[in-house]
Protein backbone atom coordinates (compact mmCIF):
# COMPACT_ATOMS: atom_id res chain seq x y z
CA UNK A 1 0.00 0.00 0.00
CA UNK A 2 1.36 3.91 -0.98
CA UNK A 3 0.69 6.20 1.97
CA UNK A 4 0.65 9.72 0.99
CA UNK A 5 2.72 11.60 4.30
CA UNK A 6 1.61 15.23 4.88
CA UNK A 7 2.69 18.05 2.72
CA UNK A 8 5.35 19.21 5.90
CA UNK A 9 7.12 16.12 5.46
CA UNK A 10 7.40 16.47 1.60
CA UNK A 11 9.23 19.56 2.25
CA UNK A 12 11.05 17.99 5.09
CA UNK A 13 12.17 15.06 3.00
CA UNK A 14 12.21 16.14 -0.42
CA UNK A 15 11.40 12.65 -1.78
CA UNK A 16 8.39 9.85 -1.26
CA UNK A 17 9.56 6.34 -1.30
CA UNK A 18 6.44 4.52 -2.43
CA UNK A 19 6.02 1.65 -4.00
CA UNK A 20 8.96 -0.40 -5.84
CA UNK A 21 12.38 1.05 -5.27
CA UNK A 22 14.16 -0.70 -8.00
CA UNK A 23 12.80 2.27 -10.12
CA UNK A 24 14.84 4.74 -11.72
CA UNK A 25 15.16 8.05 -9.55
CA UNK A 26 14.12 10.17 -12.51
CA UNK A 27 10.68 8.36 -12.39
CA UNK A 28 10.80 8.48 -8.49
CA UNK A 29 11.20 12.36 -8.99
CA UNK A 30 8.74 12.34 -11.57
CA UNK A 31 6.68 10.65 -9.39
CA UNK A 32 7.35 13.21 -6.50
CA UNK A 33 6.22 15.93 -8.88
CA UNK A 34 2.99 14.15 -9.56
CA UNK A 35 2.38 13.50 -5.64
CA UNK A 36 3.11 16.83 -5.06
CA UNK A 37 0.25 18.12 -7.86
CA UNK A 38 -1.96 14.54 -6.08
CA UNK A 39 -1.48 16.00 -2.63
CA UNK A 40 -2.68 19.08 -2.77
CA UNK A 41 -5.82 17.33 -4.42
CA UNK A 42 -5.04 14.70 -1.67
CA UNK A 43 -5.36 17.80 0.79
CA UNK A 44 -8.42 19.50 -1.14
CA UNK A 45 -10.12 16.07 -0.30
CA UNK A 46 -9.30 16.40 3.22
CA UNK A 47 -10.44 19.16 3.96
CA UNK A 48 -13.54 18.33 2.26
CA UNK A 49 -14.05 15.58 4.50
CA UNK A 50 -13.24 17.91 7.06
CA UNK A 51 -15.46 20.16 5.97
CA UNK A 52 -18.64 17.50 6.16
CA UNK A 53 -17.85 17.30 9.98
CA UNK A 54 -18.36 21.15 10.01
CA UNK A 55 -21.45 21.21 7.98
CA UNK A 56 -22.78 18.66 10.01
CA UNK A 57 -21.30 21.00 12.62
CA UNK A 58 -23.11 23.62 10.06
CA UNK A 59 -26.05 21.74 10.76
CA UNK A 60 -26.29 22.08 13.94
CA UNK A 61 -26.09 25.92 13.97
CA UNK A 62 -28.99 25.62 11.49
CA UNK A 63 -30.50 23.95 14.30
CA UNK A 64 -29.76 26.59 16.33
CA UNK A 65 -30.02 29.22 14.14
CA UNK A 66 -33.85 27.69 13.79
CA UNK A 67 -34.14 28.52 17.58
CA UNK A 68 -33.62 32.27 16.94
CA UNK A 69 -36.14 32.06 13.92
CA UNK A 70 -38.03 30.15 15.95
CA UNK A 71 -37.52 33.75 18.26
CA UNK A 72 -37.52 36.04 15.09
CA UNK A 73 -41.31 34.05 15.38
CA UNK A 74 -42.45 35.19 17.92
CA UNK A 75 -41.87 38.58 17.33
CA UNK A 76 -43.82 37.40 13.79
CA UNK A 77 -46.26 36.34 15.80
CA UNK A 78 -46.89 39.22 18.29
CA UNK A 79 -46.82 41.52 15.31
CA UNK A 80 -49.27 39.41 13.49
CA UNK A 81 -51.24 39.78 16.31
CA UNK A 82 -52.21 43.85 16.40
CA UNK A 83 -52.75 42.77 12.27
CA UNK A 84 -55.49 40.31 13.27
CA UNK A 85 -57.19 42.99 15.58
CA UNK A 86 -57.11 45.18 12.99
CA UNK A 87 -58.42 43.39 10.21
CA UNK A 88 -61.14 41.83 13.00
CA UNK A 89 -63.13 45.15 12.14
CA UNK A 90 -62.47 45.34 8.73
CA UNK A 91 -63.58 41.77 8.03
CA UNK A 92 -66.72 42.27 10.23
CA UNK A 93 -67.39 45.22 8.76
CA UNK A 94 -67.53 43.54 5.11
CA UNK A 95 -70.11 40.82 6.46
CA UNK A 96 -73.44 41.93 5.00
CA UNK A 97 -77.16 40.28 5.99
CA UNK A 98 -77.59 39.70 2.67
CA UNK A 99 -78.05 36.45 1.17
CA UNK A 100 -78.21 33.86 2.39
CA UNK A 101 -81.06 35.07 4.35
CA UNK A 102 -83.21 37.47 2.56
CA UNK A 103 -86.45 38.93 3.93
CA UNK A 104 -89.59 37.72 2.31
CA UNK A 105 -91.42 40.28 3.36
CA UNK A 106 -91.70 43.33 5.42
CA UNK A 107 -88.61 45.03 6.58
CA UNK A 108 -88.69 47.79 9.33
CA UNK A 109 -85.99 50.13 8.56
CA UNK A 110 -85.57 52.67 11.23
CA UNK A 111 -83.84 55.80 10.58
CA UNK A 112 -80.90 56.37 13.45
CA UNK A 113 -78.09 58.67 13.98
CA UNK A 114 -74.61 58.97 14.75
CA UNK A 115 -71.56 60.90 14.33
CA UNK A 116 -68.95 59.83 12.00
CA UNK A 117 -65.95 61.84 12.69
CA UNK A 118 -67.39 65.02 13.36
CA UNK A 119 -70.35 64.52 10.86
CA UNK A 120 -74.01 63.29 11.89
CA UNK A 121 -74.79 61.02 10.17
CA UNK A 122 -78.00 59.14 9.23
CA UNK A 123 -77.87 54.99 9.19
CA UNK A 124 -81.09 52.58 9.30
CA UNK A 125 -81.52 49.86 12.10
CA UNK A 126 -83.41 47.18 10.11
CA UNK A 127 -85.61 44.02 11.29
CA UNK A 128 -87.43 42.00 9.19
CA UNK A 129 -90.52 41.34 10.17
CA UNK A 130 -91.50 38.56 7.38
CA UNK A 131 -91.59 35.48 8.36
CA UNK A 132 -88.09 34.59 6.75
CA UNK A 133 -86.94 36.48 10.02
CA UNK A 134 -83.65 37.69 9.35
CA UNK A 135 -80.98 38.79 11.79
CA UNK A 136 -81.31 42.39 13.22
CA UNK A 137 -78.91 44.86 10.99
CA UNK A 138 -77.49 48.21 10.83
CA UNK A 139 -77.20 49.85 7.22
CA UNK A 140 -74.77 52.46 5.81
CA UNK A 141 -76.22 53.64 2.69
CA UNK A 142 -76.76 50.55 0.80
CA UNK A 143 -74.22 48.23 2.41
CA UNK A 144 -75.73 45.84 5.43
CA UNK A 145 -73.96 45.33 8.88
CA UNK A 146 -74.41 42.97 12.19
CA UNK A 147 -74.39 45.42 14.35
CA UNK A 148 -73.18 48.92 14.89
CA UNK A 149 -70.49 47.92 16.17
CA UNK A 150 -69.71 46.72 12.88
CA UNK A 151 -70.53 49.61 10.87
CA UNK A 152 -68.63 52.16 13.24
CA UNK A 153 -65.74 50.45 12.43
CA UNK A 154 -65.88 50.15 8.74
CA UNK A 155 -66.99 54.10 8.68
CA UNK A 156 -65.37 55.97 11.32
CA UNK A 157 -68.57 56.37 13.43
CA UNK A 158 -69.25 56.83 17.13
CA UNK A 159 -70.62 53.70 18.58
CA UNK A 160 -71.56 55.25 22.31
CA UNK A 161 -73.95 57.73 20.74
CA UNK A 162 -76.87 56.46 18.76
CA UNK A 163 -79.88 58.82 18.43
CA UNK A 164 -83.73 58.03 17.40
CA UNK A 165 -86.29 60.42 16.43
CA UNK A 166 -88.96 60.48 19.09
CA UNK A 167 -91.29 63.48 17.71
CA UNK A 168 -91.84 66.29 14.99
CA UNK A 169 -92.52 69.51 15.37
CA UNK A 170 -94.20 71.93 12.63
CA UNK A 171 -93.25 75.78 13.28
CA UNK A 172 -93.87 78.98 11.26
CA UNK A 173 -90.57 79.25 9.49
CA UNK A 174 -88.88 82.95 10.38
CA UNK A 175 -87.27 83.48 7.38
CA UNK A 176 -89.99 81.75 4.68
CA UNK A 177 -93.32 82.73 6.57
CA UNK A 178 -94.67 79.51 5.49
CA UNK A 179 -95.16 76.02 7.39
CA UNK A 180 -92.27 73.94 8.28
CA UNK A 181 -91.23 71.40 10.41
CA UNK A 182 -88.61 69.21 11.72
CA UNK A 183 -87.90 65.59 13.79
CA UNK A 184 -86.29 65.37 17.45
CA UNK A 185 -83.43 62.98 17.57
CA UNK A 186 -82.87 61.85 21.44
CA UNK A 187 -79.74 59.37 22.30
CA UNK A 188 -80.48 55.30 23.09
CA UNK A 189 -78.20 55.85 26.27
CA UNK A 190 -77.72 59.55 27.48
CA UNK A 191 -74.81 59.02 29.35
CA UNK A 192 -72.15 61.41 27.70
CA UNK A 193 -74.32 61.57 24.06
CA UNK A 194 -75.82 64.97 23.05
CA UNK A 195 -79.66 65.95 24.45
CA UNK A 196 -80.75 65.67 21.18
CA UNK A 197 -80.14 66.45 17.31
CA UNK A 198 -82.38 67.85 14.32
CA UNK A 199 -83.22 66.43 11.24
CA UNK A 200 -84.39 69.84 9.86
CA UNK A 201 -84.82 70.24 5.75
CA UNK A 202 -81.29 71.81 5.35
CA UNK A 203 -79.57 68.64 6.99
CA UNK A 204 -78.96 67.38 10.45
CA UNK A 205 -77.87 70.15 13.23
CA UNK A 206 -76.84 69.95 16.90
CA UNK A 207 -78.10 72.88 17.50
CA UNK A 208 -81.87 74.36 16.27
CA UNK A 209 -80.56 78.05 16.72
CA UNK A 210 -78.16 77.27 13.39
CA UNK A 211 -81.38 76.77 11.24
CA UNK A 212 -82.66 80.42 9.97
CA UNK A 213 -85.88 79.44 10.19
CA UNK A 214 -85.91 78.79 14.08
CA UNK A 215 -83.48 82.03 14.80
CA UNK A 216 -86.50 84.14 16.23
CA UNK A 217 -88.12 81.32 17.91
CA UNK A 218 -88.09 81.93 22.01
CA UNK A 219 -85.43 79.37 22.22
CA UNK A 220 -82.84 81.24 20.09
CA UNK A 221 -83.96 84.74 20.42
CA UNK A 222 -84.97 86.76 24.08
CA UNK A 223 -87.57 88.85 22.79
CA UNK A 224 -89.60 85.21 22.05
CA UNK A 225 -89.51 84.44 25.76
CA UNK A 226 -92.73 83.19 27.44
CA UNK A 227 -94.63 85.99 29.19
CA UNK A 228 -92.98 89.33 26.45
CA UNK A 229 -95.78 91.83 25.49
CA UNK A 230 -93.89 94.03 23.84
CA UNK A 231 -95.01 97.45 22.52
CA UNK A 232 -97.98 98.97 21.03
CA UNK A 233 -98.15 98.64 17.35
CA UNK A 234 -101.06 98.81 14.55
CA UNK A 235 -104.58 99.47 16.69
CA UNK A 236 -107.92 100.67 16.27
CA UNK A 237 -109.70 101.13 19.51
CA UNK A 238 -112.92 102.27 18.68
CA UNK A 239 -116.07 100.22 19.60
CA UNK A 240 -118.71 102.81 19.07
CA UNK A 241 -120.52 100.59 16.22
CA UNK A 242 -121.57 98.04 18.96
CA UNK A 243 -120.40 93.73 18.14
CA UNK A 244 -120.15 92.05 14.89
CA UNK A 245 -121.62 88.29 15.14
CA UNK A 246 -119.71 85.43 14.68
CA UNK A 247 -121.93 83.34 12.93
CA UNK A 248 -120.89 80.41 10.13
CA UNK A 249 -117.92 83.42 8.67
CA UNK A 250 -114.91 83.89 10.58
CA UNK A 251 -114.67 87.57 11.27
CA UNK A 252 -111.03 89.36 10.63
CA UNK A 253 -109.21 92.81 10.38
CA UNK A 254 -106.37 93.77 8.17
CA UNK A 255 -103.61 95.82 9.19
CA UNK A 256 -100.08 97.14 8.87
CA UNK A 257 -97.13 96.65 10.97
CA UNK A 258 -95.18 99.73 12.12
CA UNK A 259 -92.19 98.42 14.29
CA UNK A 260 -89.85 95.71 13.17
CA UNK A 261 -89.53 93.00 15.59
CA UNK A 262 -91.65 90.36 17.30
CA UNK A 263 -95.34 89.99 16.99
CA UNK A 264 -95.83 89.04 20.39
CA UNK A 265 -100.00 89.43 20.64
CA UNK A 266 -103.36 91.36 19.79
CA UNK A 267 -106.30 92.27 21.70
CA UNK A 268 -110.08 92.37 20.68
CA UNK A 269 -112.81 92.94 22.20
CA UNK A 270 -114.51 89.97 22.63
CA UNK A 271 -118.15 89.30 23.55
CA UNK A 272 -118.56 85.39 24.03
CA UNK A 273 -121.30 83.45 24.42
CA UNK A 274 -121.40 81.20 27.78
CA UNK A 275 -119.62 78.31 26.69
CA UNK A 276 -116.25 76.72 28.08
CA UNK A 277 -114.98 76.23 24.32
CA UNK A 278 -111.81 78.72 23.83
CA UNK A 279 -111.81 81.44 20.97
CA UNK A 280 -108.81 80.72 18.40
CA UNK A 281 -106.89 83.66 16.16
CA UNK A 282 -104.90 83.23 13.32
CA UNK A 283 -102.33 85.41 11.88
CA UNK A 284 -102.34 85.17 8.05
CA UNK A 285 -99.77 86.96 5.65
CA UNK A 286 -101.33 88.93 2.44
CA UNK A 287 -101.95 86.10 0.58
CA UNK A 288 -103.73 83.99 3.24
CA UNK A 289 -100.78 81.68 4.49
CA UNK A 290 -100.73 80.74 8.24
CA UNK A 291 -97.94 82.21 9.82
CA UNK A 292 -98.93 82.21 13.92
CA UNK A 293 -102.01 80.68 16.38
CA UNK A 294 -103.28 81.19 19.60
CA UNK A 295 -106.28 80.07 21.54
CA UNK A 296 -108.10 81.87 24.54
CA UNK A 297 -110.81 80.89 26.99
CA UNK A 298 -112.25 84.53 28.02
CA UNK A 299 -114.74 85.15 30.75
CA UNK A 300 -118.08 86.21 28.70
CA UNK A 301 -117.99 90.07 28.85
CA UNK A 302 -121.75 90.29 28.03
CA UNK A 303 -123.56 89.91 24.73
CA UNK A 304 -123.67 93.80 23.68
CA UNK A 305 -120.99 96.86 24.15
CA UNK A 306 -120.19 100.02 22.70
CA UNK A 307 -117.33 100.47 24.60
CA UNK A 308 -113.83 101.35 23.36
CA UNK A 309 -110.37 99.17 24.00
CA UNK A 310 -108.08 100.99 26.57
CA UNK A 311 -105.25 102.21 25.34
CA UNK A 312 -101.46 100.67 26.82
CA UNK A 313 -101.17 97.21 28.57
CA UNK A 314 -103.52 94.61 27.25
CA UNK A 315 -106.49 93.48 28.66
CA UNK A 316 -108.90 90.51 29.32
CA UNK A 317 -109.04 89.36 25.86
CA UNK A 318 -105.29 88.91 24.84
CA UNK A 319 -103.96 86.42 22.48
CA UNK A 320 -100.50 85.87 23.47
CA UNK A 321 -98.43 85.05 20.03
CA UNK A 322 -94.65 85.72 21.39
CA UNK A 323 -93.39 81.97 21.56
CA UNK A 324 -94.52 81.96 17.55
CA UNK A 325 -92.28 84.18 17.38
CA UNK A 326 -93.42 85.81 14.30
CA UNK A 327 -90.90 88.66 13.15
CA UNK A 328 -92.42 91.72 11.15
CA UNK A 329 -91.10 94.22 9.27
CA UNK A 330 -92.62 98.04 8.97
CA UNK A 331 -94.92 97.69 6.06
CA UNK A 332 -96.00 94.33 6.40
CA UNK A 333 -99.73 93.71 5.73
CA UNK A 334 -101.13 91.03 7.92
CA UNK A 335 -104.39 90.17 8.66
CA UNK A 336 -106.39 88.66 12.00
CA UNK A 337 -109.27 86.08 11.83
CA UNK A 338 -111.05 85.52 14.85
CA UNK A 339 -112.73 81.85 15.16
CA UNK A 340 -115.47 81.37 18.15
CA UNK A 341 -118.32 78.54 18.88
CA UNK A 342 -121.34 79.60 17.34
CA UNK A 343 -124.05 79.45 20.32
CA UNK A 344 -128.15 80.02 19.93
CA UNK A 345 -128.04 80.19 23.76
CA UNK A 346 -129.43 83.19 25.83
CA UNK A 347 -127.94 85.78 26.30
CA UNK A 348 -126.29 85.71 23.11
CA UNK A 349 -128.23 84.01 20.91
CA UNK A 350 -127.23 85.65 18.15
CA UNK A 351 -123.31 83.64 18.78
CA UNK A 352 -120.60 85.36 20.08
CA UNK A 353 -119.13 88.88 18.68
CA UNK A 354 -116.33 91.45 18.15
CA UNK A 355 -116.56 95.16 18.58
CA UNK A 356 -115.92 97.25 16.11
CA UNK A 357 -116.27 100.38 14.79
CA UNK A 358 -117.92 102.04 11.09
CA UNK A 359 -116.77 105.00 9.02
CA UNK A 360 -113.15 103.50 8.54
CA UNK A 361 -111.87 104.92 11.52
CA UNK A 362 -108.51 102.26 10.37
CA UNK A 363 -107.84 103.28 6.73
CA UNK A 364 -104.40 101.17 6.57
CA UNK A 365 -106.86 97.75 6.79
CA UNK A 366 -110.43 96.68 6.86
CA UNK A 367 -113.03 94.49 8.78
CA UNK A 368 -113.37 90.81 7.40
CA UNK A 369 -116.41 88.71 7.22
CA UNK A 370 -114.75 85.30 5.76
CA UNK A 371 -112.46 86.65 2.99
CA UNK A 372 -114.23 89.34 1.56
CA UNK A 373 -113.02 92.84 2.81
CA UNK A 374 -115.68 95.45 3.88
CA UNK A 375 -113.54 98.43 3.75
CA UNK A 376 -115.78 100.73 5.45
CA UNK A 377 -115.83 99.03 8.81
CA UNK A 378 -112.98 97.80 11.16
CA UNK A 379 -112.49 95.54 14.23
CA UNK A 380 -111.43 96.93 18.16
CA UNK A 381 -108.08 95.84 18.31
CA UNK A 382 -104.47 95.91 19.13
CA UNK A 383 -101.63 94.67 18.14
CA UNK A 384 -98.08 94.32 20.33
CA UNK A 385 -94.70 94.30 18.75
CA UNK A 386 -91.42 93.34 20.58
Amino acid sequence: MCIAPRLHLILTLGIIACGDDSQPRTDAADTADTTDTTEPDVDTTEPDVDTTEPDADTTEPDADTTGPDADTTGPDADTTEPDADTTEPDTTADVEVSPPCVPDGEVFDDPRVVVCGSTLTFVFYGEDLSPSACPPYYRFNDTKYPSLEALAAAHGCDASCEYRATMGVDIIGCESGFRTGYEVYEPLVADECLDAVYATPIGLLSDLCLWPEKTCRADCNPACAEGTVGDLDARQLSGAAGTKRITSDNIGQSFRAETEGILTGVELRLNRCEVSTPASLTILDGDGAELAWAELAVVPEGCESTADLAGGAPGAAYFALEGQCLAVAIGDTLRLVVNAPFCETPPCGEGPGLGYATDDPYPLGSLFVGDTAVPTEDLSFKVFVE
